[in-house]
């Protein structure tokens, strides 16, 4: 499926040029900053809901979907990347808050995905 989203993405911007304006190493973020983002997050009405978690370990911030795990990188305000196994280049995705400004939505280029409760 990676194959097919980077196939598409190629047709509209090249993925080498997007990758050479990431910046190399994150930006910085306080620890209440990553605590925003830190949860998990669905997309629902699919046969098989899809599902992610972005958590802490040794206060770097992880995203874990699609059967990977990856730090990572923040490049803006509201942007981030991740370097996916079998990918080629880094994966961008964004962190939309809400009022509260916690972390609502993450946007991904395979869907939008909506944090769930805890109960």
């Amino acid at each position: 499926m990676f194959q097919t989203a980077e196939k598409a993405m190629e047709i509209i911007v090249p993925l080498d040029a997007e990758a050479e304006a990431l910046p190399k190493q994150s930006l910085p973020m306080s620890a209440a900053e990553k605590a925003i983002y830190v949860g998990k997050y669905m997309r629902p009405g699919t046969e098989r809901p899809e599902t992610a978690d972005i958590f802490l370990k040794e206060d770097q911030l992880y995203l874990r979907a699609y059967g990977f795990e990856q730090p990572i990188t923040k490049v803006s305000a509201d942007s981030f990347s991740v370097t996916v196994p079998g990918y080629r280049g880094p994966w961008r995705f964004k962190l939309l808050p809400v009022a509260d400004g916690k972390a609502e939505y993450l946007c991904l280029s395979l869907g939008v995905m909506k944090r769930t409760r805890d109960k």
